[in-house]
């Protein structure tokens, strides 16, 4: 009987053996993704039509997560849009040019041929590059149109509301290639839309011919000297600038002309031909800022005595009817006042803003051949109407002789990328003391180039030689630098300009070492006796990685006499920094502190009182608004400050 019962226990626990264990979390795998973009849902959203305006929008709605969602506009369908709506601005909507038409024809010289035959128009082709007009009826305009059926899709497809007019008649602008000569074709059934291109292309060349295009940011904004903040020191604002073609720069972020000679000084220790002026609000070009403030300027009439005096300029909004009737030296535009800007013969300022916002708008002045950029010559230029001012997706505004060349060679867009060298981007940033420079070829083949740094006096590097480089087509690649800063480089702002050389082109950015001071102390500290507890930070730029630290607090009339001293050492990497605490004896009294280090010296204010009366802390309702301030008191001062961010509302001297 025992045995009998004794099998199937034995088999019962060979079953489940196993399972009394549990579960083997070795077994156990991760199969979760962190690619949130393959699980995202879009819409795309596209309206042509009119409301009160004319509206062409292309939009992707992107979601994910259901409640996750954003609008980013369709890259692609923005940028033909565009191409049609300056082509509208420019009184041809039906033009559609082919991109590096007007590069490619200006490049070399051409024969102009107005309606030619076939047999004509090869026999010259054998010789030289033509430009022919034509109508894409006739037997030579059917046969160079055949293969554009493409071209002549792309438009209709995209619903632009410019594309429904009854009246629209087409202007295509292409070039046919056969080894080294080229047929440029300019094709339209209209008469009057041949003549008007024909137009067009003689501004544009005219333009080039007579002016050099210098753009640049107009009301760029740092707030470096204000006590808010936003993205971007000035440096970087004018480093990412020059890296899109940029050559000045005016910055009118709020208190932003306190940097005047900072500026200046920047670009001289750099040796960049680069112009940074300021202003502020509504008033620019001015000799200098001293006296300016902006609090007390309370009616128009301090705006122009100011500008008067420092030989500036005062600029007003297009519509603002109290200003009627001052006399400005120009407008202050904004994207609504194209109308105004482009009829009117008022010179005009477009401001480009914070980087926060993107730098979205900018302009392009045009200074007479072989006249060097400086500020006065842009300003001649602003006030001469020699100007364009660039909204977001490419909209223009200003004279129709400038805007309308800028337009052509917009549309055309390789002479415009070659011009400002576009097609090499450059980013420069600073990690530690190494300077990180990334070239980047946007080309479609291979580049030769070579890169090089300018420094000022008080930075060293390595090797400032040329650095030669090849970057295949469509790479990038990041190049390093090794600065040493000197000790005059401490406790300030130190520019590093970036420059790459390829094709015959040049470019360059900037980027900045924002160094502390190799000692830093409190200016001036109180304590009382007998001992006073002094904290010193030290920031190491040599590279000794141990070095004494030494504190004296010395008579303020006699320093050589030192009433108390202490020495430590101070462990720290190059580049970094110790916070050390001295404990000095002193009577009371007031004294200087003597603080030496790596070489350098730095003279502080010491008050010594007596250890003697009572603090105290405690939280006050002081304008009965519900929320607490905090009393802070002692024998000698009652001081009453805020909660948040411990803003001083109210000091009382005892």
């Amino acid at each position: 009987m025992k045995s009998n019962m004794l099998l199937p226990a034995l088999l019962l626990t060979v079953l489940i053996g196993p399972l009394a264990h549990g579960q083997n979390l070795d077994d156990f795998e991760y199969h979760g993704t962190h690619d949130s973009v393959s699980y995202l849902v879009s819409d795309g959203i596209q309206f042509n039509g009119y409301t009160n305006y004319w509206h062409d929008t292309y939009h992707r709605w992107i979601r994910t997560g259901n409640l996750l969602k954003m609008a980013v506009d369709h890259v692609e369908y923005n940028i033909l849009q565009s191409k049609v709506d300056i082509a509208e601005d420019m009184g041809l909507p039906g033009l559609i040019m082919q991109e590096g038409f007007f590069q490619r024809l200006t490049s070399g010289s051409y024969r102009v041929l107005d309606q030619p035959v076939g047999p004509e128009l090869e026999r010259i082709l054998e010789n030289e590059n033509v430009l022919v007009f034509i109508n894409p009826l006739s037997s030579l305009g059917r046969e160079l149109t055949s293969g554009l059926s493409d071209r002549v899709v792309w438009p209709e497809k995209l619903k632009s509301h410019q594309y429904g007019a009854r009246n629209l008649k087409r202007v295509d602008a292409y070039f046919l290639q056969k080894d080294d000569k080229n047929l440029f074709v300019v094709s339209s059934t209209d008469d009057s839309n041949r003549d008007k291109f024909r137009q067009l292309l003689a501004g544009t060349e005219n333009i080039i011919r007579h002016y050099d295009l210098h753009k640049g940011w107009f009301g760029a904004s740092s707030l470096l000297k204000s006590v808010t903040i936003t993205p971007g020191h000035p440096l970087e604002i004018i480093g990412k600038g020059m890296n899109e073609g940029n050559s000045w720069f005016v910055f009118d972020g709020y208190m932003d002309f306190l940097a005047q000679d900072e500026l200046n000084g920047w670009m001289r220790e750099i040796k960049l031909p680069v112009v940074a002026d300021v202003g502020y609000s509504r008033l620019y070009g001015c000799e200098d800022y001293d006296g300016l403030q902006v609090q007390r300027m309370y009616t128009k009439d301090t705006w122009f005595d100011f500008a008067r005096r420092k030989n500036g300029y005062v600029f007003r909004p297009v519509y603002s009817p109290s200003d009627d009737p001052y006399h400005y030296d120009g407008y202050i535009a904004r994207e609504g006042n194209k109308e105004q800007i482009d009829r009117e013969n008022v010179p005009f300022i477009l401001k480009t803003g914070e980087l926060e916002d993107d730098a979205l708008s900018c302009m392009v002045l045009f200074l007479d051949k072989g006249v060097s950029l400086t500020r006065e010559s842009m300003w001649e230029a602003i006030l001469d109407r020699r100007e364009v001012g660039i909204l977001e997706k490419g909209k223009m505004m200003g004279p129709a002789e400038f805007r309308n060349a800028l337009q052509m060679l917009l549309l055309d867009r390789v002479w415009l990328e070659e011009y400002f060298g576009d097609r090499i981007d450059l980013e420069a940033t600073v990690e530690g003391y190494d300077i990180k420079v990334r070239v980047t070829n946007t080309y479609p083949a291979e580049i030769s180039g070579s890169l090089a740094l300018t420094l000022p006096d008080q930075l060293k590097a390595e090797d400032l030689s040329s650095l030669e480089f090849r970057l295949p087509a469509r790479s990038h690649k990041i190049f390093s630098y090794k600065i040493q800063p000197e000790a005059s480089a401490m406790g300030r702002t130190n520019p590093i300009a970036v420059h790459c050389h390829w094709n015959d082109r040049a470019k360059s950015t900037i980027a900045m070492l924002d160094l502390p001071p190799a000692i830093s102390v409190h200016q001036v500290l109180f304590g009382h006796a007998p001992q006073i507890s002094f904290p010193v930070t030290v920031h190491n730029f040599t590279e000794e990685t141990s070095f004494p630290v030494k504190v004296e607090i010395v008579d303020k009339e006699d320093v050589q006499k030192v009433i108390s001293e202490s020495e430590q050492t101070c462990t720290a990497k190059r580049g970094s920094f110790q916070d050390l605490l001295f404990e000095l004896e002193a009577p009371p009294g007031g004294y200087n502190v003597r603080v030496t280090a790596l070489g350098q010296e730095y003279v502080s204010q010491l008050g010594v009182g007596k250890g003697e009366g009572n603090v105290s802390v405690t939280e006050v309702d002081l304008d009965g608004d519900g929320i607490n301030e905090f009393r802070m008191e002692n024998d000698s001062v009652q001081v009453c400050l805020l909660a948040t961010g411990a803003r001083v509302i109210e000091y009382i001297v005892k």
